[in-house]
């Protein structure tokens, strides 16, 4: 719980979002976005301009291929496509 209380204080909310694809990649494909962001602590407009932006970038990350390459869940949808070539 200590993690969590520092990556509030200490990052970004783009950050968190990023460690959470690194440390939970197995609950990331199967998680709603509206748990999501509560979970990172973030309203759901900010995370669609947060994963806007790192489809952006170039140079992708694998994080952000995933997040070109997913369908991302809804409320009413459980599971997320996600390329096997990325996994």
């Amino acid at each position: 719980h200590q993690d969590r209380i520092e990556a509030f204080l200490f990052e970004t909310a783009e950050q968190r979002y990023l460690n959470f694809i690194r440390q939970q990649p197995e609950i990331f494909s199967r998680v709603s976005v509206t748990h999501l962001c509560s979970y990172i602590g973030v309203k759901r407009q900010s995370l669609t301009r947060i994963r806007k932006k790192l489809i952006k970038r170039p140079g992708l990350s694998v994080e952000a291929r995933l997040i070109r390459y997913a369908k991302i869940p809804t409320d009413r949808s459980n599971t997320l496509m996600i390329e096997k070539t990325l996994c």
